[in-house]
C-alpha cells in the first residue's frame, strides 16, 4: 500500500491506494507553481515600492533639515565711522565716545605706578593724558590707560610707540563714554596723591624681606625699560627671581657697610641698570707689569697695555676689582662671616671667575672706602666712584642723586601705603 500527499488550499491529506485527483484539485495542482511565481513577484514589487518610499521620505527629511533658508537677523550698528580726511589719512572714530588705549596690566601697585610715572615723561606728538586704574578682586591688578586722539589708527600708533620703549605688555583699546573717562581721571588722582606725599622715612622700618620685595620691583622696572634690552633681542631683563635675589644682596651689603641705600641703588642704575653684562670692552690701561689673568695687548718701555673691561652689574673694571680685593684683605674691622656665604669674597682673587653676588660686596666696599676718604661727603664719594678719588665726576654724581631721590621717595611711599593698609586691616 502506497501513500502520497495531495496538496490543496486546505492542507495536505494522505491518500491510500491509487492516486486520486478531482478535476478541480488537479487544476489547482497544475497551476500551483504559477501562483507561487506570481506571489513571489508581488512580494518583490511591494518590497521595492516600500524601499523607494523610505528613500523618498529620508531624502525629504534631509532636504527639510539641511536646505539653506533665509533667517532674518538684525545686527546692531557698531557705531564706528571710517573715513579718509583731506590729507589722505584714514580715520576710525565713534561719535559721542572717547578713545582710550590700555598699554598694559600689572599685578603690583608699585610697578604699575613706576610705569605710569614713566609714561607721563614720554613725549607725544599730540600730548598724552595718562591714567591708572585699579581692578579690585582677590588678586587685584592695575591697568595703565592713555587718552588717545579720537582716531583708532593714531591710538594704535601711540600704543606701539610706548611699547617700543618698554611700556606695556598686553595692549588694547576701547571707546568709552565721557563719564567713564572722567571716572578714570578721578581714580588716577587718588594714585597721584598717594604716591607723591612727603617722605617720612618709613621704608627703613620694614623687615629686610619686605624691603627686598619693594626694591626688587624698582630693579626690575629699571632693567625692563633699559634701551639696550629693548633694542637687543639677545639681552634679557631681570626675571622676578633674579631681581628679588639682587635686591636682597644690595640691602644686605648696604646694611653691612652702613651705606645710604638710595645712593647705592642710584649707582647700580647709572652703571648698568642692574643688568649683569660687561661693558667698556675696548677699554685698556697701561701698567708696569702684567698680573695673572691679564690680557696683554702691547708691550712698551713704560710697561704693558692690558684690557680693562668693566664687569657685571656694578661695572667694576678689572684693575679696580684688584684694588677692591686688596681693601678686603686689609679690612680687619668687620666680621665678614655675618654676610651671607654667597656675598663673602674668597681670600684669593680669580679675576676671570668672580661671582656676580661677590661683585655687589666689592661695590659696597668701594663706596664705603670713598665715603671714608671724603669724610662722609656723599656727593664727592659718588662722583669718585666713576671718576676716581683724584677727579670725581660731577655729571655722574648728578645722575646718581636724581635716581637716589626718586628711589627714596617711591620706596618710602610704598612702605607708607603698605603700613596704612596693614592698619586698616587691623581695625
Amino acid at each position: 500500500m502506497k501513500s502520497s500527499l495531495v496538496f490543496n488550499r486546505l492542507g495536505c491529506y494522505p491518500v491510500i491506494g491509487k492516486k486520486f485527483c478531482s478535476r478541480f484539485l488537479s487544476i489547482e495542482i497544475l497551476f500551483a507553481p504559477l501562483c507561487v511565481y506570481i506571489n513571489g513577484m508581488l512580494v518583490k514589487r511591494i518590497a521595492a515600492c516600500a524601499g523607494c518610499a523610505a528613500l523618498v521620505a529620508l531624502a525629504s527629511f534631509a532636504a527639510y533639515r539641511l536646505w539653506p533658508r533665509t533667517i532674518d537677523v538684525k545686527i546692531p550698528e557698531s557705531g564706528l565711522r571710517w573715513w579718509v580726511d583731506g590729507e589722505g589719512h584714514q580715520q576710525i572714530t565713534m561719535p559721542g565716545r572717547e578713545l582710550v588705549g590700555f598699554p598694559g596690566h600689572y599685578d603690583n601697585e608699585l610697578f604699575a605706578y613706576l610705569m605710569f610715572d614713566l609714561t607721563q615723561t614720554q613725549e607725544s606728538p599730540a600730548g598724552r593724558d595718562v591714567m591708572l586704574m585699579l581692578n579690585p578682586g582677590d588678586h587685584p591688578t592695575y591697568t595703565l590707560a592713555v587718552r588717545c586722539p579720537d582716531n583708532l589708527v593714531e591710538c594704535a600708533d601711540e600704543i606701539a610707540r610706548l611699547h617700543s620703549r618698554g611700556i606695556g605688555n598686553t595692549p588694547s583699546w576701547a571707546f568709552l563714554t565721557p563719564a567713564s573717562v572722567a571716572h578714570l581721571r578721578e581714580e588716577t588722582q587718588v594714585f597721584i596723591h598717594a604716591w607723591n606725599g612727603p617722605v617720612q622715612n618709613v621704608f627703613h622700618n620694614l623687615s629686610p624681606k619686605q624691603r627686598a620685595s619693594y626694591v626688587s620691583r624698582f630693579l626690575r622696572f629699571k632693567a625692563v625699560t633699559d634701551r639696550r634690552v629693548l633694542g637687543d633681542s639677545t639681552l634679557s631683563p631681570l626675571t622676578n627671581d633674579e631681581a628679588m635675589g639682587l635686591a636682597g644682596d644690595i640691602i644686605a651689603v648696604a646694611d653691612f657697610y652702613n651705606l645710604p641705600l638710595s645712593y647705592f641703588l642710584g649707582i647700580g642704575a647709572m652703571e648698568n641698570n642692574y643688568l649683569n653684562v660687561n661693558g667698556d670692552l675696548q677699554h685698556r690701561v697701561w701698567k708696569r707689569r702684567a698680573d695673572p689673568g691679564d690680557v696683554v695687548v702691547r708691550r712698551g718701555k713704560r710697561g704693558v697695555l692690558v684690557e680693562n673691561p668693566a664687569l657685571g652689574v656694578w661695572q667694576i673694571t678689572r684693575e679696580t676689582l684688584r684694588f677692591a680685593h686688596s681693601l678686603y684683605l686689609q679690612d680687619r674691622s668687620r666680621d665678614y662671616s655675618k654676610l651671607p656665604p654667597r656675598l663673602q669674597p674668597a681670600r684669593k682673587l680669580d679675576i676671570d671667575n668672580v661671582p656676580p653676588e661677590t661683585l655687589t660686596t666689592y661695590a659696597g666696599l668701594l663706596l664705603r672706602y670713598l665715603l671714608d676718604h671724603f669724610h662722609g661727603d656723599v656727593s664727592l664719594a659718588v662722583g669718585a666712584y666713576n671718576g676716581g678719588p683724584g677727579s670725581p665726576n660731577p655729571t655722574y654724581e648728578t645722575g646718581v642723586s636724581r635716581v637716589a631721590d626718586y628711589a627714596r621717595r617711591i620706596l618710602d611711599r610704598a612702605a607708607l601705603i603698605h603700613a596704612t593698609a596693614v592698619e586698616e586691616v587691623a581695625r
